[in-house]
């Protein structure tokens, strides 16, 4: 059985359109891999802890004029 990408798919919407690029291509990756469900929502809850990490260092910073 294929892996599912719903879960992902739904938490890609509240990250940055570059993100969601990075996440298209890395999901693309993983179904021409074939791997089993556990890899891919490793790999990808990987990949959305570290797009919201930077998110919140971002925030910490203060604006630029």
């Amino acid at each position: 059985m294929p892996a599912s990408f719903r879960r992902h798919d739904s938490t890609a919407q509240n990250i940055s359109p570059a993100d969601r690029q990075a996440y298209a291509r890395l999901k693309a990756e993983l179904l021409a891999a074939n791997i089993g469900q556990e890899e891919v929502d490793t790999q990808l809850n990987r990949f959305f802890w570290q797009c919201f990490e930077d998110d919140d260092e971002d925030e910490g910073e203060p604006e630029r004029e």
